[in-house]
């Protein structure tokens, strides 16, 4: 019947295709099917039929699917009336369809019995459904017993409350086991009085007022004399055909699976703690679309911000605001090496650059995928910041290359072999001496210069000690390029491992002939290469309640030279010795009582002493309870020297800055709180050394005098040089005026820019500044020269202007030529004032051409200028403004401007130490060649020609008069 369920045609049918199915209609066949008696489930509106093998036994072969008031027409009033004592609906009248519904063969002969079945809300959907017939009395008595075994024998407790008070109706086998006794009788308030109280209760109580399942999960019961355990119970409401409803109840142990899932939460949260907490790491574990289409972060350690700048709370957001920091390149490269990951299932380890407007840090990748119970793809991985291991392997191969510059250097012999003694390097002093090449030399062709009778006991003394792992050291006489020997002490070293294993071999030859009887000691050249350490140069550690080691990362193994196993579960006296134990106890003391600590401490295990700041961190659980307490140690000795050396760096800048002849001001800090001078500053001031040279500050030394600005405005003091400096600005050939109380004046010039820091953000800013009081009373007098020098041109150039007018009123000259003249002479004026205003200094060229052309009175909506800034000399400016003239004036006539529409186009360049001017003419008439060359086409092809030192060509091309420029860049 399984089969002919699966294989109906039900999209036809009011219940739809089987897939979409509510669960609980699935679970009422899936348990009809199951059953050994006649029986079936009747489902929905229209009660369709879903019957089992042994119900078709009884009925007919199209029973499945019909609705089931069509099949049991003849008896549908007495079924109507059962259905309707559970609450199943079941439609109005006796007859819909007709007849016996399509078939069916009930009879009266048959008993139905029914019960309410509900859907997934809750509601009553439909009826399950035993039938039985006259004949069949003893098998439905014995599936009855059946039953009954089944109830006392299944493995979850069962039990069936009823009435009022909750009382236990029956309760099978697993239910008396688990509560102690057999509960049958008993209200469930009496049974357990703090389980009632506390859950089921209220749950019952919800049950029988809203007629809807309930369940409870995890609920602790306590029974005298025994353990507590952990319940899930399930309730259901079983309405009852006299009326009278139940609840069904049904409970499950699982407490191995309450406790399991305690021990896991604790282990997680340890596990998270301690990442938290790890130095320079930042562990995730990330959810990821295996398309790589989507991803989130499910979990990432706390310190994410303090090692990304990024809060943790934000990264679990949105993933690309950790991520989006990575270089674009680098982003693009992880792309596709997390494809292949997912393709493989390998781990991946690489390496990332990020870039937040700090600097390019360097991130490496650990990560490796795995698939969850319930099908998604995670990763688990960590991001460890390993920048500062690349700058230690960048400083290791520049210090291997100074390495190999130095012993290139120095005039003894520096060589290098493998741990078999095998010589693989000889710097060159060697070769220089010997006269081999390094083909003959490293193929033991050194041993060849070695003097006969001290090579037997160099060769001895050499196999010895490479036999004992000993230093070694001899002296021997080595030949030179011209046969001369010379006497040499040679020392050779091993290169060891952190294991202590010999790894290499140092040597070193001194030449000692002129020095043998003193027999000096030479130094063994230091180790050429040092071994790269755990990417995590801090010690971190978790120690418990009774001070014994539980982790530790390889660091320890290093800085203690035991291995990590010899130290894991040890007490922390026997890993750091009495004296050190003893030193930091207090402190340890203190973090076990629940507060960090953090404090500086020598380390002076091993051969290196070490500056440390060591921190105590209590590992916390929910309750507050101290379990242990992490502790990290980070190596400052290097930290310490820097501080040092930039102590003695400050003394030489400040003896710098008190030399300078310029008075120099210095902040350092964004918010110029002070802000501090050399001598030059303080005495310029009139102020003693140390004084505090910021107006913007509350403790300022300098209010005896005003700052003003170029434009003679009193300047705010948050816009004085040091304090715009601070904010990102860089000022060049700043000027400003000090106005003291006595009336003395001062005028400074000077530059000021910000300070930075390593990774480019403002930490202060510096202002150079020099007294140039008396350089602008020179420039206040050559102006008194320079203006009374144009008042005499202006007056020389009205001369000549009246003369000419003069001169032209009586003569028989042509108007023309009397306008022409004039126009020059006005030409020459403007371009004159030009120069006036800018002091007769070098005047842009736009400005010269937009003069001349306007004079005219050229529209600018008819002119349009195009090139670099060019600065002419006056002479030079002079020309140019002749030559505009000129061409604008035969533009206006005759050319381009004579016609509505017409344009003129001026174009300049420079390259090659070369400017070229091109003037182009548009929209005017048609444009012939003159019959002969006028005054001023000559005057510009040759005299501006002849003043700029270059060529000029002036073609009258039909659409419009071109003039070509050629000289050399002023």
């Amino acid at each position: 019947m399984r089969d002919a369920v699966a294989g109906h045609g039900w999209a036809s049918t009011p219940l739809g295709p089987l897939d979409g199915w509510p669960q609980s209609l699935k679970t009422a066949v899936e348990l009809c099917l199951a059953m050994p008696g006649p029986s079936a489930v009747w489902w929905g509106t229209d009660l369709v039929q879903i019957p089992n093998d042994a119900a078709m036994t009884l009925l007919s072969g199209d029973a499945l699917g019909q609705p089931a008031r069509q099949y049991w027409a003849a008896l549908w009033d007495g079924i109507g009336a059962g259905l309707a004592g559970i609450g199943v609906e079941h439609g109005a009248g006796a007859d819909d369809g007709g007849g016996d519904g399509g078939g069916g063969t009930a009879s009266p002969d048959h008993d139905l019995s029914f019960v309410a079945l509900r859907d997934d809300a809750g509601e009553i959907a439909g009826a399950f459904v035993t039938i039985a017939d006259g004949a069949a009395g003893l098998r439905l008595a014995a599936e009855r017993a059946r039953l009954v075994r089944m109830y006392e024998q299944a493995p979850g407790a069962i039990a069936l409350i009823g009435g009022a008070d909750h009382h236990y109706v029956t309760v099978n086998a697993v239910h008396r086991r688990l509560f102690g006794r057999d509960l049958r009788g008993m209200a469930a308030a009496d049974a357990h009085p703090e389980l009632f109280r506390d859950s089921l209760g209220p749950a019952l109580a919800q049950v029988s007022r809203t007629g809807q399942p309930a369940r409870i999960e995890g609920v602790r019961l306590a029974l005298p004399g025994a353990d507590p355990v952990y319940l899930d119970i399930a309730l259901q409401p079983m309405p009852g055909a006299d009326g009278q409803d139940s609840i069904f109840l049904l409970a499950h142990d699982v407490t191995e699976h309450v406790r399991t899932r305690r021990a896991v939460e604790e282990d997680r949260s340890r596990l998270h703690a301690l990442a938290d907490h790890l130095p320079g790491v930042i562990v995730y574990q990330m959810e990821i679309n295996p398309d790589l289409s989507g991803r989130r972060f499910t979990f990432i350690s706390a310190n994410c911000e303090a090692l990304s700048g990024v809060p943790a709370a934000a990264a679990l957001a949105d993933p690309m605001a950790l991520m989006g920091g990575i270089l674009p390149e680098d982003m693009v490269r992880l792309y596709h090496e997390e494809l292949a990951v997912i393709a493989s299932g390998s781990g991946l380890e690489t390496e990332v650059r990020t870039d937040r407007g700090e600097g390019i840090r360097h991130i490496q990748v650990r990560t490796q995928p795995r698939a969850a119970i319930d099908g998604r793809l995670l990763f688990d991985g960590m991001l460890i910041d390993v920048t500062e291991q690349r700058r230690t392997e960048a400083a290791l191969r520049d210090s291997e290359a100074r390495f190999r510059l130095l012993a290139n250097v120095v005039p003894s012999f520096i060589w290098f072999a493998d741990a078999r003694g095998v010589i693989h390097f000889i710097n060159d002093r060697w070769y220089e001496y010997s006269g081999q090449t390094p083909e003959i030399a490293l193929a033991h062709g050194w041993f060849d210069a070695v003097h006969p009778e001290d090579a037997p006991v160099i060769s001895a003394v050499w196999r010895r000690t490479l036999a004992e792992g000993s230093s070694y050291m001899g002296e021997c006489r080595y030949r030179r390029h011209d046969g001369a020997y010379r006497w040499y002490v040679a020392r050779a070293e091993p290169l060891r491992d952190a294991s202590g294993k010999i790894t290499a071999w140092c040597g070193c030859s001194t030449d000692v002939h002129d020095l043998k009887c003193a027999e000096e000691a030479v130094q063994a050249s230091e180790e050429r290469l040092r071994a790269i350490t755990d990417a995590m140069p801090a010690l971190i550690s978790y120690i418990d309640r009774d001070h014994r080691f539980r982790f530790v990362n390889q660091a320890y193994q290093r800085w203690f030279d035991r291995p990590v196993a010899d130290i894991l579960g040890n007490h922390s006296r026997d890993v750091l010795g009495d004296d050190m134990y003893r030193e930091r106890l207090p402190r340890l003391l203190e973090a076990f009582a629940g507060r960090a600590v953090a404090y500086e401490s020598p380390f002076d295990h091993g051969p290196q002493a070490r500056s440390t700041i060591v921190q105590h961190i209590p590992h916390l659980d929910g309750n507050g309870a101290v379990l242990g307490v992490y502790t990290l140690v980070q190596d400052v000795t290097e930290l310490k020297r820097i501080e040092a050396e930039l102590r003695d760096s400050r003394d030489r800048l400040q003896a710098v800055l008190d030399a300078a002849p310029a008075a120099i001001l210095i902040a350092d800090d964004p918010s110029c709180a002070r802000i501090v001078g050399n001598r030059v500053a303080t005495e310029l001031m009139g102020l003693p050394a140390g004084a505090n040279l910021s107006k913007s500050a509350p403790d300022s030394d300098v209010g005896h005098f005003r700052v003003l600005g170029a434009d003679g405005a009193e300047v705010a003091p948050e816009d004085l040089p040091v304090q715009r400096a601070t904010r990102g600005e860089v000022l060049t050939m700043h000027e400003e005026q000090l106005i003291f109380g006595d009336g003395r004046h001062l005028h400074l010039l000077g530059n000021a820019t910000p300070l930075r820091d390593a990774d480019g953000r403002v930490r202060g800013a510096v202002c150079a500044l020099i007294d140039i009081t008396e350089r602008k009373h020179g420039e206040e007098r050559q102006k008194l020269l320079i203006d009374e020098l144009n008042h005499r041109v202006k007056n020389t150039l009205a001369v000549v202007q009246g003369i000419a007018q003069l001169s032209f009123r009586d003569a028989d000259i042509d108007p023309a030529v009397r306008a022409a003249f004039e126009g020059r002479l006005a030409a020459l004026a403007t371009a004159h004032e030009l120069l006036t205003r800018g002091n007769w200094d070098p005047t842009p060229i736009a400005e010269v051409l937009d003069g001349a052309l306007t004079a005219l009175g050229v529209a600018a909506e008819s002119l349009s200028l195009a090139g670099p800034h060019v600065l002419l000399p006056p002479k030079t400016a002079v020309s140019i403004a002749i030559a505009a003239h000129e061409l604008g004036t035969n533009a206006l006539k005759y050319g381009a401007l004579s016609a509505a529409g017409g344009r003129i186009l001026v174009d300049w360049a420079v390259a090659d130490g070369r400017l070229s001017l091109i003037w182009q003419e548009q929209g005017g008439p048609p444009v012939a060649p003159p019959r002969r060359r006028g005054f001023g086409t000559r005057l510009i092809e040759r005299g501006l020609a002849a003043e700029l030192g270059g060529t000029v060509d002036i073609a009258f091309l039909p659409e419009g008069v071109v003039c070509r420029i050629d000289a050399p860049a002023p």
